[in-house]
């Protein structure tokens, strides 16, 4: 039994012991360090950046449980201590990539030697000739290849536009409103980096109230714009409220700005990414590099505050529009490499502490040294601040395949794969910037791929899967299991979701894994429909769109013949497209019933339920609680029009603010822990909702972590509050005490903080 004055002991004794290992890893690489300096991208026997920062981090959390509010979103004292090779080091890789590319080779014959390499070869590339015979076995076709069509990708460079906004294109604005998002970001971000130990509570939570009222008012201005944009795209310019603007570049979609905030479309308008649904994804990739380069914490770096609307098919990326234009450009290329920046030495030295904080490998485009793809915007701005743009290739690809156009612009690997591989990889793999010279990079990245899919997935799915589902079942918790977060965090992508249920022989993980898998695929097919629907109706209209989502809702989940052979036919075909090896043979039959049954025959009302409430996050819809009834999925017509309260409607936005909606919420579980401990217990649970939400995007932050662990821990010190009182002890087999210790757990363990 675990007393509530023994877990922040055990603890202690925990952290000691880490922080032990800490500081003799750290003596023994500095002793490394003075005889050999560090030579990053060229000798790689030395210790990767990940190796460097774990050996410097020393903090721990020692007192943390008795100052729960006195934590700051960023830390930027422990990331100015966590430098990972010295100047000297840094002085030195700069000479030596110097000569990178001065005599490239044939590329011709380069390009020709990687291909046989990667899928020629099986021998030599055991993970492509590995999916290649599965493919084979399941009558599955995805060839990988190691090259890119130049035609396309020649295009995409040439089309590369800045998202600096003219300052004439902004006239009917004040400079006071169009710069008021960003200064107040900044500003709030300032304050919270340059908290420490002594930092008044009463100052923490007003920073944090004000990041996260500023946030809301952001997220709500960018709903009520991005609605109005979409439901009008298809309506000519004169006809539109918010007209587009003129802009010197052709990539994307229009581009709109209002009310200091610049909305771009994200679709396939030329054809380089192969679909809307791709474009889609590579906004998200410009999200989830803005979202790292600000848990960086590099003192001085700045980002945009940022977010993405998903509406009626749609997306599109909202952002705080920034003082800044094509003449003050100090780092990367605005105009598809043909002109290469890195002249401010300060600001290199920035992106060289971010790109060993992420593990991005260094290299030569042009006469340049660049420490991110070329492509990744810098900017000394108007008002004396550094901002980054452009992060929509921040991390390196997989290796491309071949069957997906331009797959290296929109399949990247996770920051948590990157952050924690063996060495550093090139973001600009495969891209025409690092063409004729650099072709180890390539070699690299598809070495990486190997390695994620024939190890690290197969491992993941026998090892902490299973272990973790076994757990959440023996705690009565699986519905709550967050499958996301639990891959994320090993660096595996949600695409991969097939292949790991290829590996998985745990009943419950194969039907976890379903599940996600289906509501994924429900997304997509709801959100291709709503945008054929634009298309053809033409009309900023409501209840089309509103009978649509009906009629597809009742077409999945009827007890209804058309029902069973949608489940047969269509899902089973975009499940085997979109997720490689998802189905065994059998189940790829037609005659197989997808759609599950019980042994008595009837319908797997709970499977469906669980499929229902998934698709429901996913796509940003509330639906009434009529239709949570189980017995629903044994009518004909399950929904009706008065079951759907909103069109789908889903914002995606920086972990810094799910944070601060968390830290709130804490807080306020905190203030009504006395007078009102059943109110104390619902801010409790939707503080950890909150946070949970922040480490779907950021699983291994330490200070998400921890603060759910220490939320956990106050929830059950007021359940427990009488038995405390008496002297008596938290029930070890309890939930509650389980969850709270398995974040304290992967709170210590996890990677040092950026």
């Amino acid at each position: 039994m675990i007393t509530s004055s023994q877990l922040p002991l055990w603890i202690l004794w925990a952290t000691i012991g880490v922080s032990f290992v800490y500081l003799f890893r750290k003596n023994r690489i500095e002793r490394e360090r003075e005889d050999e300096p560090i030579i990053l991208a060229q000798d790689q026997s030395n210790p990767s950046p990940i190796e460097e920062v774990a050996a410097d981090e020393t903090e721990t959390v020692i007192d943390r449980r008795a100052k729960i509010l006195a934590m700051p979103l960023v830390k930027s004292s422990i990331v100015e201590e966590i430098v990972h090779t010295s100047m000297d080091g840094y002085e030195q890789q700069i000479e030596e990539l110097s000569h990178v590319g001065k005599t490239p080779k044939s590329p011709k014959r380069n390009t020709e030697d990687l291909y046989r390499l990667y899928y020629e070869d099986s021998d030599a590339s055991p993970a492509a000739g590995y999916l290649y015979k599965l493919n084979e076995q399941e009558n599955q076709t995805a060839a990988y290849s190691g090259v890119s069509d130049p035609e396309p990708m020649d295009r995409f460079m040439d089309l590369r536009m800045s998202d600096s906004v003219p300052h004439e294109e902004s006239d009917e604005e004040s400079e006071e409103v169009r710069q008021d998002w960003n200064n107040r970001f900044q500003k709030s971000l300032h304050l919270i980096r340059s908290f420490d130990q002594f930092t008044p509570l009463s100052e923490r939570i007003q920073t944090n109230l004000d990041l996260l009222h500023l946030s809301r008012d952001f997220i709500f201005t960018a709903q009520m714009y991005g609605k109005i944009i979409i439901s009008e795209t298809e309506l000519p310019a004169d006809q539109k409220t918010i007209r587009p603007i003129r802009t010197h570049g052709m990539l994307g979609g229009e581009k709109y700005v209002v009310q200091g905030i610049l909305f771009k479309f994200a679709v396939d308008r030329n054809g380089l990414f192969g679909g809307d649904h791709s474009a889609a994804k590579v906004a998200g990739h410009e999200l989830k590099g803005a979202i790292s380069y600000l848990n960086c914490g590099v003192s001085g770096l700045n980002v945009p505050l940022m977010c993405l609307v998903d509406y009626r098919g749609y997306r599109l990326i909202a952002m705080s529009v920034l003082p800044i234009s094509d003449d003050t450009i100090i780092y990367g290329s605005c105009d598809a490499g043909k002109t290469v920046h890195a002249k401010d030495s300060n600001f290199n030295r920035m992106m060289w502490k971010a790109s060993s904080k992420l593990n991005i490998k260094p290299h030569r485009v042009g006469h340049e040294i660049l420490f991110s793809p070329a492509d990744l915007e810098g900017h000394r701005s108007y008002d004396g601040k550094y901002y980054l743009l452009d992060f929509s290739r921040v991390f390196p690809p997989e290796a491309p395949i071949r069957t997906i156009k331009n797959a290296h612009l929109s399949r990247l690997l996770r920051p948590e794969f990157i952050k924690n591989y063996s060495q550093p990889l090139c973001s600009d793999a495969f891209a025409g910037f690092i063409k004729g010279f650099h072709e180890d990079a390539n070699r690299e990245v598809i070495e990486a791929t190997d390695h994620l899919i024939r190890t690290l997935i197969p491992k993941f799915a026998n090892g902490e899967l299973r272990k973790e589902t076994q757990e959440a079942k023996e705690a009565g918790r699986l519905d709550d299991f967050r499958l996301t977060e639990t891959i994320h965090r090993n660096g595996i992508n949600c695409r991969y979701l097939g292949l790991v249920r290829k590996h998985t022989e745990d009943p419950e993980s194969r039907i976890m894994i379903l599940v996600n898998i289906v509501a994924r695929v429900l997304k997509n097919n709801l959100r291709q429909k709503l945008r054929k629907k634009m298309t053809t109706l033409k009309k900023p209209l409501e209840e089309p769109y509103r009978r649509l989502v009906i009629k597809f809702l009742n077409v999945v989940f009827a007890n209804t013949e058309t029902s069973e052979t949608y489940w047969r036919t269509s899902l089973k075909t975009d499940i085997r497209k979109n997720f490689l090896l998802a189905l065994t043979n059998e189940e790829s039959e037609i005659d197989y019933p997808l759609k599950p049954r019980l042994p008595s025959g009837e319908i797997d009302a709970n499977f469906l339920s669980c499929v229902l409430r998934r698709f429901e996050k996913l796509v940003g819809m509330r639906l009434s609680p009529r239709t949570q009834n189980p017995e629903v999925f044994f009518t004909q017509t399950p929904f009706f029009d008065t079951d759907l309260d909103t069109l789908p409607l889903r914002v995606k936005h920086m972990n810094i603010i799910n944070f601060a909606e968390g830290f709130f919420f804490e807080f306020e579980g905190l203030t009504h822990r006395v007078d009102d401990p059943i109110s104390a217990q619902r801010f409790y649970q939707m503080a950890i909702d909150k946070f949970g939400e922040a480490l779907d995007s950021n699983p291994n932050n330490k200070d998400l972590l921890l603060n759910v662990a220490l939320t956990w821990t106050l929830a059950l010190e007021d359940e427990f509050h009488s038995e405390i009182a008496e002297g008596n002890t938290f029930p070890a087999e309890n939930g509650a005490v389980l969850r709270a210790m398995e974040y304290y757990l992967r709170a210590i363990s996890a990677p040092p903080r950026y």
